[in-house]
């Protein structure tokens, strides 16, 4: 199977493959409506679900 080791930039790293395609930063908090709607206490702000979302950058060397 094919794998791939990730880094962060910041010491820390993790391998993701095609069984296991998505690695969490460890800093990354995961965060409920309830906090957020701590924060957010206008009505218009207010959440009733949350989706952590990510993002990513992939650098592919020597293809």
């Amino acid at each position: 199977m094919t794998t791939r080791e990730v880094e962060f930039g910041d010491g820390t790293a993790g391998v993701v493959s095609l069984n296991a395609p998505v690695l969490r930063y460890p800093a990354n908090p995961i965060l409920t409506a309830h906090q957020v709607n701590v924060m957010w206490q206008e009505p218009h702000l207010q959440v009733v679900t949350v989706h952590n979302a990510g993002a990513a950058a992939l650098a592919v060397w020597g293809l």
